[in-house]
C-alpha cells in the first residue's frame, strides 16, 4: 500500500471511487435531497476549483490503483473518506 497526494490527472479515479463506496454504503441513510446534493459536492468541476482553493486529497494505491481517499478541508476538517470495500479493515490513510 502507498500513500501520497493526488494528482490532479488521478481525480477522476478517485471520484469514481468515491461515487461507488457512497453508493453503496451511504445512499441507503440518506433522503433523495442528500444524495443529489453529495452528487453536487463531488462534480468534477467544484472538487477541481476547490483543489485550487482549500481542499488536498491524498489517495491510497494497492498496484498504482486509487482504492482509498481522505479530503482535507483547509488543513483543518476531513470533508471525505472513502476506502474500496475490498480494503475495508486493511487500508490505513
Amino acid at each position: 500500500m502507498r500513500y501520497e497526494e493526488m494528482k490532479e490527472e488521478e481525480l477522476k479515479e478517485t471520484l469514481e471511487l468515491v461515487k461507488r463506496v457512497f453508493d453503496e454504503f451511504e445512499v441507503p441513510d440518506y433522503t433523495d435531497e442528500g444524495v443529489t446534493n453529495f452528487y453536487k459536492f463531488i462534480d468534477y468541476d467544484s472538487i477541481l476549483a476547490q483543489l485550487k482553493n482549500n481542499f488536498k486529497i491524498f489517495v491510497a494505491k494497492a498496484e498504482d490503483k486509487i482504492v482509498g481517499m481522505v479530503c482535507i478541508r483547509d488543513y483543518s476538517h476531513v470533508a471525505m473518506l472513502f476506502v474500496d470495500k475490498k480494503y475495508h479493515k486493511i487500508c490505513r490513510i
